[in-house]
């Protein structure tokens, strides 16, 4: 199965989405960037070489399951977040200071920040709203969470600044998310991690999460 999307972002950013586990040649006319997402197996490598892909990173998909643990989130939570759909500005700062590395963002072989900071913008100026942690009136970090069906929640962008990270923040608003999230008759809360993100998958093994269906993602530049 192979799904095709394209996103742009301004005039000079067209990334091409392509996720699949059907080897093949694509036409990718009109983009600037592809990013390509295949099952993880040495298999697809040498094909997907041969058209110019670099790898670039290993993606799992994260499963927190609200009806089979018993975790009380409640109690991991240090300092309290508060729900908002404000400080796009300040929310953007912090992705900007935090993505420096993320493949998400960085669609060029070597890291492009300025043309990153672009698609983060699109990304946060798409959020309805998110939790934020504050210490003292400084936002330390944010959540945001997203809906995918009545079952199932999915926590579509999260960071926090690297001078909050000992004070506990993340796992106080990873916890309080998802404690809302069963609150509110979710029954999976989802994500999607780097491989190379190891203090964040250490977060979610403690909230419980599973981790599943390893995905290699390969960039080209088109032009």
């Amino acid at each position: 199965m192979t799904e095709i999307h394209m996103n742009e972002y301004g005039s000079d950013i067209k990334l091409m989405n392509i996720c699949t586990d059907e080897m093949g040649e694509w036409d990718v006319a009109g983009a600037t960037n592809v990013r390509l997402s295949v099952p993880c197996d040495f298999k697809y490598k040498k094909l997907i070489e041969q058209q110019g892909f670099v790898f670039v990173d290993r993606m799992y998909d994260v499963s927190v399951n609200l009806m089979r643990n018993q975790i009380d989130y409640s109690k991991m939570v240090r300092i309290t977040p508060e729900y908002t759909e404000e400080n796009k500005d300040e929310i953007k700062q912090i992705a900007h200071e935090c993505f420096l590395t993320d493949r998400r963002f960085h669609v060029d072989v070597e890291y492009n920040q300025s043309k990153a900071d672009i698609i983060m913008d699109n990304w946060i100026d798409e959020l309805d709203g998110v939790y934020i942690c504050r210490c003292k009136e400084d936002i330390a970090g944010f959540i945001a969470i997203r809906s995918e069906d009545e079952r199932c929640a999915h926590i579509h962008l999260a960071a926090v600044r690297e001078k909050y990270r000992p004070a506990g923040i993340a796992l106080s608003m990873y916890a309080y998310a998802i404690a809302q999230c069963r609150g509110k008759g979710y029954r999976n809360v989802k994500g999607y991690i780097s491989s190379r993100n190891i203090p964040v998958m250490n977060l979610y093994t403690h909230l419980g999460a599973s981790f599943e269906n390893a995905t290699d993602v390969y960039i080209r530049e088109v032009r």
